[in-house]
């Protein structure tokens, strides 16, 4: 009975500290928690301005949340358009939060045939992680020893639009490239909203259809 008995306690124990662990895990994903670990990681107090011109960050993102945990439509799964989407959330309400580092995420190809550039049509979208401007010349750059395109050819049209480039066929090129299945390794000519460039990851992004 003794050994039933400390049995029984453990688990209450455990029961008791791991339900709270659990939910705090949980939370720690969804938005009032990005928001308040971002803002301490900026050294920014939750609460801003005084009096009925005052209010508290963290309340403004609980209150924004929605429907579940989303946050803007995207999901916490997402992590890292999440963080996103709260930082930019935090910084439109005034917080002097450093905009995040705009990755590409990623690349597709549609069109016929595995070449780009073969067909009137074809196009690659590459979508970042926020939005996007242009700086300058694009370039496209890739792995494998192909080539890259820019928007000095005259076959091609590129549109931005929020976070994503649109680069699409206007007549077929004579050398058509990349192939599916390399990888984007480099831009020139794309910046994020302060006119940071934007990054590549480390060992590249696939082209896939």
């Amino acid at each position: 009975m003794k050994k039933l008995m400390i049995v029984a306690s453990v688990v209450a124990l455990v029961v008791m500290f791991s339900f709270p662990a659990l939910a705090l895990a949980d939370e720690c994903v969804a938005a009032p928690a990005v928001a308040g670990h971002l803002l301490e990681e900026a050294g920014i107090d939750n609460r801003y301005g005084t009096g009925r011109d005052g209010g508290n960050y963290i309340r403004e993102v609980a209150n924004y949340m929605g429907p579940g945990t989303d946050f803007n439509g995207v999901s916490k799964n997402d992590v890292l358009k999440y963080e996103y989407e709260v930082t930019m959330f935090l910084r439109g309400l005034g917080a002097g939060i450093p905009l995040p580092q705009n990755n590409l995420l990623s690349v597709v190809f549609d069109g016929v045939g595995d070449l780009f550039g073969q067909n009137v049509g074809d196009t690659m979208t590459f979508t970042f992680l926020g939005k996007i401007q242009p700086a300058g010349s694009i370039h496209v750059f890739f792995s494998g020893g192909y080539q890259e395109f820019w928007d000095g050819w005259l076959k091609t049209t590129y549109i931005i639009s929020e976070d994503t480039l649109t680069v699409s066929v206007t007549t077929p090129w004579s050398n058509p490239r990349p192939p599916l299945g390399t990888s984007v390794t480099g831009f020139l000519g794309i910046a994020d909203l302060e006119g940071n460039a934007v990054v590549v990851p480390v060992g590249g992004v696939p082209v896939t259809r």
